[in-house]
């Protein structure tokens, strides 16, 4: 096995690992959970609470930011499944 292989069967690896935590049930509460209850901090700070205003929206896009993170892994399935069987085809 050349070392490309092994880096799309790591590629595979993860996107399996990435799905199997997006489809997690107390994952997806979290996420959506805090991603509310940071969305309802934002909206209720006054004019003057800029910090918690800021921290609220940054939480909120770093919520988003892993969340994309994770299905980027998942979306290279299919890319690390091509590219694994034909550099098995090479070898």
């Amino acid at each position: 096995m050349g070392v490309r292989q092994r880096d799309f069967r790591k590629d595979l690896q993860r996107s399996s690992e990435a799905q199997e935590l997006l489809d997690n049930p107390l994952l997806q509460e979290f996420f959506e959970e805090t991603e509310k209850d940071c969305i309802h901090q934002w909206l209720s700070t006054k004019a003057n609470q800029l910090e918690e205003r800021e921290a609220a929206y940054q939480l909120v896009n770093l919520l988003r930011k892993l969340r994309n993170d994770l299905q980027t892994f998942v979306d290279q399935k299919d890319y690390a499944l091509q590219q694994l069987q034909e550099t098995e085809k090479v070898d």
